[in-house]
């Protein structure tokens, strides 16, 4: 479940990015370079925040199920 979880954040990242980075290129003028840069942040921000969530939800899984044992 977190897997799907890190794969759909990349996915809405990406969307969020695109339409912010349009929106900067046509209406407030930023250009190519500064617009490509801005979709990149974004799919990969919300991508790396999807990950980590995943990788703190699965540690702390794990270290319930090791405590629960002892």
């Amino acid at each position: 479940m977190e897997d799907e979880m890190a794969v759909i954040s990349v996915v809405m990242g990406s969307v969020l990015g695109f339409f912010a980075a349009v929106f900067c290129w046509l209406a407030l003028d930023f250009s190519v370079l500064e617009s490509l840069t801005l979709y990149l942040l974004a799919s990969l921000g919300c991508g790396a925040l999807g990950a980590a969530t995943a990788i703190l939800r699965r540690s702390e899984s794990y270290s319930h199920e090791l405590s629960s044992e002892a």
